[in-house]
């Protein structure tokens, strides 16, 4: 989205569709594209495939609203690593009583487990409707 903005690109994508279905189609993609990443990958790998799709999704929108928020392209890498490298050391040397705070976690709650990373989809979903629409008004 971030490359389309820059370039102008989302103008002529306007002319067929409004503006809330553009930018839903894009969270849309970009969610299921995260996901998907992680499905190819786990099918490899023998992972418990459902789950860490679900947390592959949330990744993969905190990087599109980042480069959004940022407005560089650089950001959408390394801030969904960052994002849970930085959980990871809280919930490991700082809080290690709170384990809710580590990802690597997050399958042991079971099915609060698998609510977690979808209200982080749609924090990040949210945040990337509203960054978009401001961008896209400009």
């Amino acid at each position: 989205l971030l490359d389309e903005i820059t370039t102008g690109f989302w103008k002529f994508a306007l002319h067929r569709c409004r503006r809330e279905k553009y930018l839903l189609g894009k969270v849309t993609v970009c969610w299921f594209s995260g996901a998907a990443v992680v499905i190819i990958a786990g099918s490899i790998c023998a992972v418990p495939w459902i789950f860490h799709s679900l947390c592959g999704g949330a990744c993969a929108l905190m990087g599109m609203a980042a480069s959004l928020f940022t407005n560089s392209r650089a950001t959408s890498y390394f801030v969904p690593f960052l994002a849970e490298y930085l959980l990871v050391i809280l919930s490991t040397r700082y809080f290690p009583d709170i384990t809710i705070l580590n990802p690597q976690c997050w399958i042991s709650f079971g099915a609060v487990g698998l609510l977690l990373p979808l209200g982080v989809s749609a924090l990040f979903a949210v945040m990337c409707w509203k960054l978009g629409r401001r961008r896209l008004v400009q």
